[in-house]
């Protein structure tokens, strides 16, 4: 009996999914416009008429999940979770259980993803430990910092301090450090690794990596599945949410293409002079993946992901929440990821081929008149990549386990700032290109219950700057440097018993330097680059299982020694009047020890528990001083960087009358407070709970309500006296449908 839960807990849950004949067996690693403006409706509906709506849908659909229920013989609710191996691919060595994985490892299940009322990966990730997510003001990217290492600022402070695949697209890219809120629906799963994992993936991963692995196309099966829900936020109007994914084998076993598209119409809750709910927005989404198996040993994979997302204004309030002074800043943002996978497996090796492209963007006004000035600042920022990827691997079990590579990356970026009021524009391009050649071996010794692991990655980095400005700026020559790094790692990892696993590993992390922007080069022409930074970690592990599997338990006690730390040091902007200049600038050290711990407990057989911490004290060793001041006094906290996490999570389900089955699930997440360039975010504690109903073979449906005790505190808050800050979306009621055949 499969048991779909709502909420997916934060800990390394042996819990998360059964894998049915119709999800396939090889699961791996704007044509929609007219469907949008269909589902879009702009008029507001009281509370009570939406959820005078909601029940009626309850009331129906429920009817017909009985229905389903009393028509399949076999239909019986069994009241009890499964109990699951999960598997992941975090090594890059082919399928590995979690327990054998010698890193601190979270999953996420893709069938509790789809089932689960999050909007995006990003607020899925709020339940990871150790995990705290950043929604940057102007530019409405995601931040994501992991055991507190954190980028200093979104299009400032450098590219990703944690590593972001899209399956196997690296989206990262050279001084903007954004990440995409990738649609949690149809998803394989999501793997978090924690820690620096330099020697497998790159510069990107100084301290993590978090790898978003969509379904492949199944070569047997027909597959169709869809989801939609209606809610109402409390302060704004109806949000309404519909995504779909289907599977068509083209030729049996050799052919198949799978699809996804996704709509979800967000209602604002903020209110300006101009118009009330002013923050309304659209999210669309399309996802085609195609799978060819011309041999047992061949096969290609080609994948296409294009995602859009359009406000009216930004998710900006001031000291008051839900209300905002001045006009609406509509925002736009989107990519297009592309990725081509050939993978071939001979007697000894497999050998994989990863090529992928991406182009994202970012239209953004800002209304300098919450700064002073009566003016607008338009942006237009946009990002190109190109990656290739060798891989071979060993491909027997032996004493011996070995894996090679080698990588290359061409990045650019490119923002334009115009303020057409005073006849300024500033055009500048970024670029990075970049080899890597990597590997690692293993040697199992004692009959396999010790692996003694050595990695190595080698890395260079070219990365370049191209500046024009009008008359209202100096003329910058183009700057170029190369940035070098030999990243080690070493583990030991011991197999006492089948159902504990122990290692010790050190592993370092690094990121290329950046090249200072516009804002900073107009007014100190001369201003040196930030230069590279690397970090250190030292970290034991433990992985065990008791009680018959009933209990799991995942933690991690590390040491972090992050060396040349970048940080941000903000000043007035004299051209525009209205705006700072972001200068990113070296520290010497921040240190720190830290703990994560999960713990997954099957109460009953129909009470499943989970609760999961991260703690750091990540914190500066020295002042770090720019243009005279200090910017970080010693022993404090760094920008974006989270001191506590935690998660608390429940799901009791049970069976009910005609063969239905029935889930209650709850949780609660705490974050800490966070210093942003000196202001302070407040501590946030939120809530969601949920009751599904589902029966025996296609229909679950669920009522939820996110932000349960309307938590409104600022996520974000800038400097002292400035009026953004960023808060979470208030209380949201709805209702959920889904079926799947």
């Amino acid at each position: 009996m499969l048991t779909i839960s709502v909420e997916e807990p934060a800990v390394n849950n042996v819990f998360i999914e059964s894998k049915s004949p119709s999800s396939g067996s090889e699961r791996e690693p704007d044509d929609i416009q007219l469907w949008g403006k269909a589902l879009k409706t702009r008029t507001r509906i009281s509370g009570i008429r939406v959820l005078t709506l909601l029940l009626t849908t309850f009331a129906a659909v429920t009817a017909v999940a009985q229905n389903d229920a009393r028509s399949a013989a076999a239909a019986s609710g069994s009241g009890e979770f499964p109990i699951e191996e999960v598997v992941v691919t975090a090594q890059k060595r082919g399928e590995q259980t979690l327990q054998d994985v010698p890193i601190s490892i979270d999953v996420l299940g893709g069938e509790c993803l789809d089932s689960a009322t999050s909007m995006g990966v990003g607020e899925a990730l709020n339940e990871v430990s150790g995990v705290a997510l950043h929604t940057e003001i102007f530019t409405g990217g995601l931040k994501v910092a992991v055991r507190g290492v954190a980028s200093p600022a979104t299009v400032f402070g450098g590219s990703n301090v944690t590593g972001y695949y899209l399956d196997n697209v690296p989206f990262g890219l050279v001084r903007t450090s954004i990440t995409p809120d990738a649609n949690v629906y149809d998803l394989q799963r999501v793997e978090v690794l924690r820690g620096p994992q330099g020697t497998l993936y790159g510069a990107n991963s100084l301290n993590g990596v978090v790898r978003v692995l969509t379904n492949n196309a199944n070569l047997d099966s027909y597959e169709f599945k869809a989801r939609a829900s209606l809610s109402d936020t409390d302060g704004g109007s109806q949000n309404g949410r519909a995504d779909l994914a289907f599977n068509v084998p083209l030729v049996s076993g050799k052919l198949a293409l799978r699809g996804v598209l996704g709509y979800n119409r967000l209602s604002g809750w903020i209110d300006n002079l101009t118009s009330n709910d002013a923050n309304e927005g659209e999210l669309q989404n399309f996802r085609i993946k195609i799978k060819a198996q011309p041999t047992d040993a061949l096969s290609l994979d080609l994948g296409a992901w294009s995602s859009r997302s359009d406000f009216d204004t930004k998710t900006v309030t001031g000291e008051e929440p839900g209300q905002r002074d001045r006009f609406n800043e509509p925002l736009a943002s989107g990519y297009d990821a592309y990725n081509a996978t050939i993978s071939y497996g001979a007697r000894y090796f497999v050998l994989t081929s990863a090529t992928s492209y991406i182009d994202s963007s970012i239209d953004n006004d800002l209304d300098l008149g919450n700064f002073g000035t009566d003016v607008l600042l338009t942006s237009k920022f946009g990002g190109e990549v190109f990656a290739q990827e060798i891989n071979v691997t060993s491909a027997a079990d032996e004493s011996w386990r070995w894996s090679v590579g080698g990588m290359y990356r061409d990045a650019k970026e490119n923002l334009v700032s115009s303020i057409p009021e005073i006849a300024f524009l500033a055009d500048s391009t970024h670029g990075s290109e970049s080899i890597a050649i990597f590997g690692e071996v293993t040697r199992s010794v004692l009959d396999g219950k010790l692996d003694l692991t050595a990695g190595l990655r080698y890395f260079e980095d070219e990365v370049t700057l191209v500046t024009h400005f009008d008359s209202s700026g100096p003329n910058v020559p183009d700057q170029k440097r190369t940035f070098y790094a030999v990243s080690p790692r070493l583990v030991a990892t011991w197999y006492p018993a089948d159902d504990l696993t122990a290692y010790v590993s050190y592993a370092e992390g690094f990121r290329s330097g950046v090249h200072q922007g516009v804002d900073v080069l107009r007014v100190l022409p001369g201003a040196e680059s930030a230069a590279e930074d690397t970090l250190k970690n030292y970290e034991i592990g433990l992985k065990t299982t008791f009680f018959d599997g009933r209990v799991v338990f995942d933690g991690a006690l590390f040491f972090i020694d992050w060396q040349d730390v970048k940080q941000l040091r903000q000043f007035l902007d004299p051209v525009t009047g209205g705006t700072t200049a972001n200068q990113a600038v070296n520290g010497e050290t921040a240190s720190g020890p830290g703990i994560d711990l999960g713990l997954t407990a099957k109460a009953s057989e129909r009470l499943r528990l989970a609760l999961s911490v991260g703690w750091n004290d990540l914190t500066s060793d020295t002042d770090i001083v720019s243009g005279g001041s200090v910017i970080t006094p010693k022993g404090e906290r760094l920008d974006f960087s989270a001191e506590t996490t935690a998660n608390v999570s429940g799901d009791y389900v049970f069976p009910m009358a005609r063969g239905l089955e029935g889930q209650l699930s709850a949780s609660a997440n705490y974050v800490s407070e966070i210093k942003r360039a000196g202001g302070v975010s407040d501590k946030m504690t939120t809530a969601r709970l949920s009751f599904s109903i589902s029966s025996a073979q296609h229909w679950t449906t669920t009522f939820y309500v996110d932000n349960l005790t309307n938590e409104d505190g600022a996520v974000i808050r800038e400097n002292p006296g400035n009026p953004n800050i960023v808060r979470l979306r208030p209380r949201t009621v709805g209702l959920q449908v889904e079926y799947r055949h």
